[in-house]
């Protein structure tokens, strides 16, 4: 058991690896310098965090991973930012709308 506690963190840093490798915006790829050492050691440390807090430190830990990620992925290149539009969705569905208004109304109630 703890020996797949241990490869699934290389098995993550691969499947990370995989898909910022197939990911792209505006033909420039994504990169991930992210190895298996670095998601292990980075467990280790929010999962004790965690626990010698009781639990209060779990948005720190939470913090910490997402920083990790964040840190070792980026672009090939510079993508056109100023190019990049929104546009309608035409396959949602009118509930998606529907949840945006309630939240929306939610959010001005609660000020």
């Amino acid at each position: 058991m703890v020996t797949l506690c241990i490869y699934s963190s290389w098995l993550l840093a691969k499947l990370i690896k995989y898909y910022a490798s197939r990911t792209s915006v505006q033909g420039k790829s994504f990169t991930s310098d992210i190895t298996g050492g670095k998601i292990l050691l980075t467990t280790i440390g929010v999962v004790l965090l965690t626990v010698f807090t009781l639990g209060l430190g779990l948005p720190w830990a939470i913090v910490k991973l997402q920083k990790l990620y964040i840190e070792t992925t980026g672009i090939d290149g510079t993508p056109d930012l100023n190019a990049i539009e929104g546009g309608s969705d035409r396959g949602a569905s009118s509930l998606s709308d529907g949840i945006g208004d309630a939240a929306d109304a939610i959010g001005s109630m609660l000020g």
